[in-house]
């Protein structure tokens, strides 16, 4: 066997796990900052560089701080959103969600032998199709937050799901050729079916088998169509054996990219707006507020409406 593979295999894993956790963590930390009164890069640096724990203390400083917020009697003034921040959005939501879909019905693993091929396993019916089914929901949700204004709670929601499957997608895709060296070591390793069996201190019995038309018995280790099961070579075939990672695992790290990035755009649209950067709050009765008040409109009376024109000169 060759361990070089293995090691490289080990070391892209250690990396792969390293930067999903930067990246979730560097998103929370930038969807914090402003909530926990820290400095930006502070809460980046925090969250980034201090796994699980720096998102901890993030999370409790942030919730400490809105508490105190809320029994000061403050209150947060909501803006609104631009139409083209809207339309990004949308867009984001769409790419990820067609992702998804794509996902559920592409092949995930491909196994074949040079005599047979298995075909195309799909996710339907594993854990995967569950995991996908929860990331479905988790997108829908992330969506409906972010209808009235950008959130943060559906910018971290998002953060996470596309940083678990940034990481298992990138496992998956390093794991073809570990998996292959894998059976091809065990391949050379000489044991029979009845081998097996007495190990396992099962009794085996004199079995004939007659293979059907179209097998060929030398790809089985074989000699002839009728055979003995108890002296089949277990290992005959499996040095030959392919195995592929399907287009639905594209998908996945597809939808991942798109996720962070969809975070991170949510997170920088909610900062603006909550700053107030020349977007109108929605809670305000007001659209624009200037020093002169002829300037200043205001909240709409059934005295000031349109319609006062044609009601006010009626006896």
């Amino acid at each position: 066997m060759d361990f070089t593979i293995w090691t490289n295999f080990l070391l892209q894993t250690l990396l792969i796990a390293s930067a999903s956790t930067l990246v979730f963590g560097a998103l929370v930390g930038y969807a914090l900052a402003s909530a926990a009164k820290l400095r930006l890069w502070s809460s980046i640096a925090l969250g980034a560089l201090v796994p699980v724990g720096g998102v901890l203390t993030l999370s409790a400083i942030a919730l400490a701080r809105r508490n105190n917020v809320a029994k000061a009697g403050e209150t947060q003034r909501q803006h609104a959103t631009t139409l083209h921040a809207e339309r990004w959005l949308l867009f984001g939501f769409a790419f990820i969600s067609a992702a998804l879909i794509c996902a559920m019905f592409l092949g995930w693993f491909n196994v074949s032998l040079p005599y047979l091929r298995i075909g195309d396993i799909g996710a339907w019916g594993t854990p995967l199709g569950a995991a996908v089914v929860a990331s479905i929901a988790a997108t829908a949700a992330a969506w409906l937050l972010s209808l009235r204004m950008p959130s943060r709670i559906s910018a971290i929601l998002l953060a996470w799901f596309g940083s678990w499957w940034l990481f298992l997608s990138g496992i998956f895709l390093a794991v073809q050729a570990p998996a292959g060296e894998l059976a091809r070591a065990f391949g050379g390793v000489q044991y029979t079916l009845g081998d097996v069996l007495s190990l396992l201190h099962v009794g085996t019995k004199t079995a004939m088998l007659t293979l059907p038309d179209g097998v060929d018995p030398h790809a089985l280790g074989l000699e002839s169509t009728t055979v003995d099961l108890a002296s089949i070579n277990l290992g005959a075939s499996i040095p030959d054996i392919r195995f592929d990672v399907g287009p639905g695992w594209w998908a996945m790290l597809a939808f991942a990219v798109g996720s962070l990035t969809m975070s991170a755009a949510i997170i920088r649209q909610h900062r603006k707006v909550a700053s107030g950067a020349g977007f109108p709050p929605v809670s305000s009765p007001t659209a624009f507020q200037a020093d002169n008040k002829s300037m200043t409109p205001t909240a709409r009376t059934p005295e000031s409406s349109p319609w006062s024109r044609f009601t006010s000169h009626q006896p």
